[in-house]
């Protein structure tokens, strides 16, 4: 599964940037308590109500102060847009937990989870093909122990995923998504009970380094040349 990772960053090193560094630039950023900011995103989630981001944004920060137990959150001064590594920029679950696993049992740590749980539902209410609210879900009903809930919801991921990766591979999306929830999903499948099951998974993720590969060559592959563009234009009597 690692091949289709090399291929992404090779494409996105050879790919022409239409960016300049003023949309990387994140500008002055600052620590705030996470209470200041999900009180923000609680008024922008209000104000448009009828929009998946928002919603979205609620679940993610809660579910990655459950992840790393965070009290505080970095954010752009004056504007409290998340750093680097929150919606829309990422989308896929927080990347590590934190190693002690008593702690996580803390109404603290445990109420980020429920209101997770419930802004992503939400997200899903508003938008029922948002891939990252629909893998948000189900990783966070993995960690509650909803193993049931957690496999179903992992499944309409893949679906997601698959439809739209399955002929790049990830590579316009900047990831392999397929990948990514199979690596949770394989986890919860019996090896017995959904061998079938198991076996179409690894095919999808199979497909997708290939579709990927193919891709890839096609990037690189140059324009052809016609001859005939290269004649000069007829010579009229005039001339």
């Amino acid at each position: 599964m690692k091949g289709i990772h090399a291929l992404v960053l090779a494409v996105l090193w050879l790919l022409p940037s239409t960016m300049g560094w003023a949309d990387y630039h994140m500008g002055e950023t600052e620590k705030v308590p996470i209470g200041r900011l999900i009180t923000n995103l609680q008024k922008w989630a209000k104000d448009y109500s009828n929009e998946v981001e928002p919603c979205y944004s609620l679940a993610r920060v809660h579910s990655m102060a459950y992840a790393l137990e965070l009290h505080e959150f970095e954010v752009r001064k004056g504007t409290f847009a998340p750093a680097p590594g929150y919606p829309p920029c990422a989308s896929f679950p927080p990347r590590g937990i934190a190693k002690d696993q008593e702690s996580k049992k803390r109404k603290e740590w445990q109420d980020h989870l429920k209101q997770a749980i419930g802004f992503y539902r939400r997200a899903l209410q508003i938008d029922g093909r948002h891939f990252p609210s629909q893998l948000g879900l189900a990783w966070c009903l993995d960690q509650a122990g909803y193993q049931e809930a957690a496999v179903d919801s992992y499944r309409k991921a893949l679906d997601l995923a698959w439809s739209k990766e399955e002929h790049s591979g990830g590579l316009m999306a900047g990831g392999c998504e397929t990948e990514e929830v199979a690596s949770y999903l394989l986890k919860l499948l019996d090896p017995q009970k959904d061998a079938e099951e198991i076996k179409k998974i690894e095919g999808y993720c199979k497909n997708s380094v290939q579709s990927a590969r193919r891709l890839f060559s096609q990037l690189r592959k140059p324009p052809e040349l016609r001859l005939e563009s290269l004649q000069p234009p007829e010579m009229t009597q005039n001339c």
